[in-house]
């Protein structure tokens, strides 16, 4: 982006098109996909887990037993 500054006012002037706002959306799309095929591969373990019959790990005895 250009801006010019006529008597103390600026002014933007674009340069851009429709083609930046297209690889933006791409860029997105194609970040949320990597984090969903990572949520996919969680959900598939978690499933495991479950159905195998593995307890979830609770810590026996908490840092902040007594709460005031």
């Amino acid at each position: 982006m250009s801006t010019d500054k006529i008597n103390g006012e600026s002014k933007s002037k674009l340069d851009t098109n429709w083609n930046i706002f297209i690889e933006h959306a791409q860029s997105e799309i194609d970040a949320c996909q990597e984090r969903i095929a990572k949520l996919r591969k969680s959900l598939s373990f978690f499933k495991k887990q479950r159905d195998g019959g593995i307890q979830f790990p609770v810590p026996k005895a908490t840092r902040h037993s007594k709460l005031s």
